[in-house]
């Protein structure tokens, strides 16, 4: 029976997501049995992936069925592509004990028994074993279900013997609940399929397969001259219970290969393969990374800002582009600036930055606001200044409106002015004069910023500019937004706000933020950090104190064993969170870049 609905569902860590996490996933895949009105195929099958040269292999897995299958599958929660045809192995020739198609041997293989002690998602376990399962399933009308179970629970209960009795009462439970239309029964066939280029490595392999499947108590037959049969599901079939079918779960893999148009991370601790993150494939576009100082953070955003210019430079040529931007509080980014193409911005200088806090905001009452928070004022001296600034468009503009008129509060709107006339006459003034263009590639640096309201008032603008001027770009060029010491930035209202912004909104304009921070405390104690944390859909976790760890899990709702992790990561480690992936990432700059990142070229630090 051929399929005509073909879906791709990528496959992520569920063995390390929480238990409730893990409990949401088997729901949604028996849901999506459940809504199946004939025969549905999955498929687990290993594909050869080549990264810089280097051959690796990836897991796939394949839904078909006659029906469409693409809202059940959406309504359970998973992601998925939908194929222009069925992914399917289909016998070229078939030979005695194995077929041949498209080039590769194959021996079928029927499973007739397994372990009775098997948990949620064991399937993957013979996967690992072999490199293709093929699972097909049929619903059992109610009524021959029924039949079946009765009969079943009959024979059962007339032997003798602790198990038989268990095995009837099981079946009379299981029949009361499909009489409530509480459940279903499910007929199972299950294919393993061991591949080979040539007889006598398919010979190997099939010998190696079946000894690790036989110590595993998973029992498989090849029967001579029905290979092809038992290909279509014409081997031996398994009854079970719809909520039993979450040993069949086969969304797992502890892989993130998105080739294509990734970015190149490092390497996967647990097997060494290659990490290639992708972010277009998220929910958005925002990546936070969080860990102490010294733990890696840093090498890794300037790995993970090199690998992507030079990704989309190899993929569209140099004439392609990219808008960067880089705000740099304490300096790091200046001396990488050339090998970036960006051009650096001194804040410290202050002169002639075109920072007209009414012009970029598009809120008088906010940019009054600011301009009160940096000059200390009061706060009752405050509302009257945001009071006033209604349909302002300069700063001269206000301070001659607080200066002019009568009225009950003259008093108070002079003293506001005083307060402000050092940016129109002042030092600080030179902030606002200009119209200085931003380069499409440009790092925003201070030496070493500290909280005062008047740098926060310069990161704030300085922000504002970027994120106005990767608004008005066109959407399809990418954009680069990093924000260094995510901490600084967060902790203060008036650049937690412009943060907030792009947070919630950058997807739209196409705009990738990297946010970083080294003080957790500071993110999780404020609003703005929140709201960065809730909109990122991808964090990285460096290594951190016990009771940071225990504050940040019940944020993110890590597992214990994730909690336990980030505590004991040694340097350039993290645990890479990216909607149900969870990778356990070793950061890997090249030499070259570790000598333009690091004062010690030989650790990965910082």
């Amino acid at each position: 029976m051929p399929s005509h609905a073909g879906y791709r569902i990528k496959p992520s860590n569920y063995y390390t997501l929480s238990e409730e996490e893990r409990a949401a996933k088997l729901r949604g895949f028996v849901r999506i049995i459940s809504s199946m009105e004939g025969r549905l195929d999955i498929t687990m099958a290993s594909e050869r992936i080549s990264v810089d040269g280097v051959e690796y292999t990836e897991k796939s897995v394949y839904l078909g069925s006659r029906q469409d299958m693409g809202a059940a599958i959406s309504e359970a929660g998973f992601g998925a592509v939908r194929l222009g045809s069925p992914y399917s192995i289909d016998a070229d020739m078939e030979r005695s004990l194995h077929i041949e198609s498209g080039g590769t041997l194959y021996r079928a293989y029927t499973l007739y028994d397994m372990s009775r002690s098997i948990t949620p998602a064991w399937i993957n376990g013979v996967f690992d074993l072999c490199g293709c399962v093929i699972i097909r399933m049929w619903p059992v009308p109610p009524s021959r279900a029924r039949r079946m179970l009765v009969s079943y629970a009959n024979v059962s209960g007339a032997r003798a013997g602790r198990r038989h009795a268990e095995e009837s009462d099981r079946a009379g439970y299981v029949r009361d609940l499909i009489e409530k239309e509480e459940s279903s029964l499910v007929e199972c066939a299950v294919m393993p399929l061991v591949s080979g280029r040539t007889i006598p490595d398919l010979g190997r392999r099939c010998g190696e397969f079946e000894r690790a499947a036989s110590w595993r108590q998973v029992r498989c037959a090849s029967i001579r001259g029905m290979q092809g049969r038992i290909l279509g599901g014409g081997g031996h079939r398994f009854l079970f219970e719809l909520g039993s079918c979450a040993v069949f779960y086969p969304f797992e893999s502890a892989n993130m290969i998105e080739s294509g148009g990734g970015v190149y991370l490092g390497s996967n601790t647990v097997n060494g393969a290659p990490v290639i993150y992708d972010y277009t494939r998220r929910v958005n576009s925002n990546v936070t990374l969080i860990g102490e100082s010294g733990r890696g953070k840093s090498t890794a955003a300037k790995t993970y800002v090199s690998n992507f210019l030079r990704a989309h430079q190899e993929r569209y040529g140099n004439t392609h582009r990219i808008m960067l931007c880089v705000i740099d509080p304490h300096g790091e980014y200046a001396p990488l600036a050339e090998h970036l193409g960006a051009e650096v911005r001194d804040l410290e200088g202050r002169d002639h930055m075109g920072l007209d806090p009414f012009g970029l905001f598009g809120s008088s009452s906010r940019a009054a606001g600011m301009l009160a928070d940096a000059a200390g004022m009061p706060a009752n001296l405050r509302s009257v200044a945001v009071a006033a600034a209604e349909g302002c468009g300069s700063i001269p503009e206000l301070v001659e409106r607080l200066e002019g008129g009568a009225g009950p509060h003259r008093r108070d709107r002079v003293r506001a002015a005083s307060y402000l006339l050092q940016f129109t006459t002042g030092d600080a003034a030179r902030l606002f004069r200009g119209d200085v263009s931003m380069p499409d590639r440009v790092v925003y640096t201070m030496r070493k910023a500290d909280k005062t309201s008047l740098n926060a008032m310069i990161v704030s603008m300085v922000m504002a500019r970027a994120w106005r001027a990767m608004r008005d770009a066109p959407r399809h060029i990418p954009k680069l937004f990093v924000i260094d010491e995510g901490w600084f930035v967060s902790s203060m209202e008036s650049t937690g706000q412009v943060l907030e912004d792009i947070a919630r909104s950058g997807r739209k304009e196409n705009v990738h933020m990297l946010f970083l921070s080294q003080e957790p405390a500071d993110i999780l104690d404020n609003q703005y950090g929140q709201a960065v944390l809730n909109n990122s859909a991808t964090i990285f976790l460096f290594g951190l104190k016990s009771d940071l760890a225990r504050k940040l899990q019940g944020v993110l709702r890590l597992s214990d064993t994730e909690r336990h992790e980030i505590e004991s990561l040694d340097r350039g480690h993290a645990i890479l969170r990216a909607d149900d992936h969870r990778i356990r990432l070793h950061v890997l700059p090249t030499k070259s870049q570790l000598e333009r990142f690091n004062t010690t070229p030989d650790s990965s630090s910082s």
